[in-house]
């Protein structure tokens, strides 16, 4: 079911104008806000996980509608050229478009998952991608949600072994699939079609001592992640390379930071804990 939201309120802290580097949203009685997507129009979606629902947020963070889902606990979510919705929980995969009004377009697909973090986009070649936690299986998915192939990377002898897989992201440019695995302190880097190992990285806040990764999202050429800080336990976002040269931290001292999303130089994050989604100009 999709819902219209009451622009009323919005308040004027909420407008994006130049005068501002961040913005962050209390007032849409969100509940462990999750995933965050920015679609091609630039409209951030949010996976408010304990509403059960996704939200639309415009470009000047104006709140458009609400889609409420068929599945418990969304987690994490991507949004096609044509506007429709993935949604992963920890068991299922929820498809719906923006366009549509009733339920009868949507699906659910559902392969047995032990465990699923987070999913993504592979527009290239039209593949949405998403990763059990517990088998270390990679899935790949048409946008019907058919299974086309399946990568296993859960033999401790070969490498690209993935050890506590979190969140994945495409990088467009290389066409590399980047994957957090968290246990590991690592950013394994696949072929985004075959699932092939090519190579990793460490994570690390610039001085060199290992972190643990939790969310990945690319665009232009980078790879921006976010890790925990072991010298004060906060949660950080990093920006590295594709090719894993560390450039620089965005932002400090946050608090569970549970989805990032990057695209046309805006940043938008979730903090769960704070029940608050934030954006930020990365070109400010």
């Amino acid at each position: 079911r999709r819902v219209h939201g009451d622009e009323s309120q919005n308040s004027s802290s909420n407008i994006w104008n130049k005068s501002q580097e961040i913005i962050s949203f209390h007032n849409r009685d969100l509940h462990w806000p999750l995933g965050v997507y920015f679609n091609f129009e630039m409209s951030l979606f949010v996976a408010d996980q304990m509403n059960q629902r996704i939200i639309e947020l415009g470009a000047q963070g104006e709140h458009l509608t609400e889609t409420l889902i068929a599945i418990d606990n969304p987690r994490d979510l991507v949004v096609t050229r044509e506007n429709k919705i993935f949604t992963v929980n920890n068991k299922k995969i929820f498809i719906t478009s923006t366009s549509h009004e009733n339920d009868a377009n949507s699906s659910i697909v559902d392969l047995n998952f032990c465990w699923l973090h987070s999913i993504a986009l592979d527009e290239s070649s039209q593949h949405i991608i998403t990763i059990d936690t517990e088998s270390k299986i990679l899935y790949f998915l048409d946008y019907q949600g058919n299974s086309t192939h399946q990568v296993k990377h859960n033999d401790a002898t070969i490498k690209g072994y993935l050890l506590d897989p979190r969140g994945l992201s495409v990088c467009e440019t290389t066409h590399k699939l980047f994957v957090a695995d968290y246990a590991d302190c690592s950013i394994k880097v696949y072929d985004a079609e075959s699932g092939d190992y090519a190579n990793s990285f460490t994570c690390h806040l610039g001085d060199g001592l290992a972190t643990q990764p939790h969310c990945v999202s690319c665009y232009g050429g980078s790879v921006y992640i976010t890790t925990n800080d072991p010298k004060t336990d906060k949660w950080c976002i990093v920006e590295f390379s594709s090719s894993g040269a560390y450039n620089k931290t965005i932002r400090n001292q946050l608090s569970c930071v549970g989805g990032l999303s990057v695209r046309n130089g805006i940043m938008s994050y979730s903090e769960w804990t704070r029940d608050k989604v934030s954006m930020m100009n990365l070109t400010y």
